[in-house]
């Protein structure tokens, strides 16, 4: 019997120890996140921001639009906003916040958190980003 109870419990331990959750695991993104998205300014709403691939149509002409570029390095760069209208691409990093239920990613400056964005829906041409995301 004890070696019954021993072995019951040899096995459960090796069970739990093999669920063991590797925090160094990214979670998985959806590959067309990554590259250019530029802001259409024209057609947010109250609760969107939406962003199309740089490439995939002609924009209306802006004083500003904002434009972020996020690498599969997590190198990134984003317009920043010149009160001069010199406008320039800030470089950064980004990192994953959380993906359930949104995706949520941190664009990082010098290595402090600069910008939010929260996804609510990306496909292969549109970036539809929560109005709380910090642009």
């Amino acid at each position: 019997m004890i070696k019954f109870v021993l072995l019951v419990i040899t096995s459960l331990l090796v069970l739990i120890s093999s669920c063991t959750i590797n925090k160094n695991v990214e979670p998985k993104l959806p590959e067309n996140i990554y590259g250019c998205w530029q802001h259409s300014q024209e057609e947010d709403n109250n609760l969107t921001f939406i962003f199309y691939k740089c490439e995939s149509r002609e924009f209306p002409a802006s004083r500003f639009r904002n434009k972020i570029i996020l690498n599969n390095d997590h190198s990134c760069s984003w317009m920043q906003l010149s009160p001069v209208d010199a406008h320039y691409m800030e470089k950064g990093a980004w990192n994953i916040v959380e993906t359930i239920p949104l995706i949520k990613i941190d664009l990082l400056k010098d290595g402090k958190v600069y910008k939010q964005l929260i996804v609510k829906e990306v496909n292969e041409k549109t970036l539809i980003l929560d109005k709380t995301s910090t642009l």
